[in-house]
C-alpha cells in the first residue's frame, strides 16, 4: 500500500511537469554539437511548447521563435501583429498544433504563400479528427516524441549536412522523456488492478 501511493505521488509530481508544456528533464536535454554548415533554418512555431522541442532537435542550426509564449494569451482572442506576419512569412519551417487552437497561423501562411516553406501540425502527425475535444495536445505524452521526428525530418530535409545531428538530438529527446514516461505506464497499471473507489 505504501508503495503504491509513493507510486500515485511520484507519478502526480511527474504529471506537474508534463502539464507545463514539456519534462524538465527534456528541457535540460543538451542538443548534439554541430559545426557552421550556413545560415540557420528559420523556424516559426505557434506555441513556446513546440518552440522548445524545435530548439531541442535542431540545436545551433536552428533560429527559431514561438508566437504564443505567454501561457495566459488566449490563442481564441490573438491578433498577429504586422511583425508575427513578417515572421512566418519568412519562415522556412512552421509548427503549429491544429484542431482550431492556432487558426491565426493557418491565415497568416496563406497570406504569404511558399511553396519551398514546410508546415508540421501537430494534429496532422497525431491523426486527429477534427472533432478531438480537447486541442492542448501537448498534455498527451504522445504528442512531443512523435512532433519531434518529425521536426527531425523537415530539418533534415532542408539541411542534409546536418541530418546525423538532428537525429543524434531526437535520440537525446526521446530518451529524456523516459522517466515520465514509464511512471505514467506504471501509474496506469497500478489503476488497472487496483480502481478508485
Amino acid at each position: 500500500m505504501k508503495t503504491a501511493r509513493s507510486v500515485v505521488v511520484a507519478t502526480a509530481s511527474l504529471l506537474t511537469l508534463v502539464l507545463a508544456g514539456c519534462s524538465t528533464a527534456a528541457s535540460s536535454a543538451a542538443p548534439a554539437a554541430t559545426s557552421d554548415t550556413g545560415p540557420k533554418i528559420t523556424v516559426v512555431a505557434a506555441e513556446n511548447e513546440y518552440a522548445d522541442v524545435v530548439q531541442q532537435i535542431g540545436g545551433d542550426r536552428v533560429d527559431v521563435s514561438a508566437i504564443m509564449s505567454d501561457p495566459n494569451t488566449d490563442p481564441h482572442t490573438f491578433e498577429a501583429s504586422a511583425s508575427v506576419a513578417k515572421a512566418v512569412a519568412g519562415a522556412q519551417l512552421i509548427v503549429q498544433n491544429g484542431l482550431g487552437y492556432d487558426d491565426f497561423m493557418t491565415d497568416l501562411e496563406k497570406a504569404s504563400p511558399d511553396a519551398n516553406r514546410s508546415v508540421i501540425v501537430a494534429q496532422d502527425v497525431l491523426g486527429l479528427p477534427d472533432s478531438t475535444e480537447n486541442p492542448h495536445l501537448w498534455y498527451d505524452p504522445k504528442t512531443m516524441p512523435a512532433v519531434a521526428s518529425s521536426v527531425a525530418d523537415k530539418l533534415s530535409a532542408l539541411d542534409p549536412a546536418s541530418a546525423d545531428t538532428f537525429r543524434a538530438n531526437l535520440a537525446t529527446f526521446t530518451a529524456s522523456l523516459s522517466g515520465w514516461t514509464d511512471a505514467l505506464a506504471s501509474f496506469a497499471k497500478m489503476t488497472r488492478k487496483r480502481p478508485w473507489r
